[in-house]
């Protein structure tokens, strides 16, 4: 999934095989194809960088606060950063924020707290 206008519900997201299948929207197997969103409409290939980029921060930051024994609530903290990236509504900012809360957090607890 892309998604151009917000962060996409990530908590139960396979990131590796997620950002693989991005790499391989771009590539030149698929140049030649048109790539639609359901949410967004016709797809630039820059916009599958946007999302692969986007995607790319998560491990890492995730990993970081491991490292450190954060609790979930603290991978929630790091949505409002996240959420720079994306132009959006003041009405819709605080939807997508609390969405992109929820989601960080239960990644977080899916990878690095339930033993996996």
């Amino acid at each position: 999934a892309i998604s151009l206008s917000e962060p996409p519900y990530v908590g139960e997201a396979d990131l590796p095989n997620w950002m693989q299948m991005l790499e391989l929207l771009r590539s030149s197997v698929y140049r030649n194809y048109t790539l639609i969103s359901s949410r967004d409409g016709r797809l630039q290939p820059s916009s599958v960088a946007g999302m692969l980029r986007f995607l790319r921060k998560l491990p890492d930051r995730l990993a970081r606060l491991a490292d450190k024994s954060k609790p979930p609530e603290a991978a929630g903290a790091l949505a409002a950063g996240l959420l720079e990236g994306f132009r959006l509504s003041q009405a819709r900012r605080e939807q997508a924020l609390i969405r992109l809360q929820a989601g960080l957090s239960r990644l977080y607890e899916r990878s690095y707290r339930s033993g996996n």
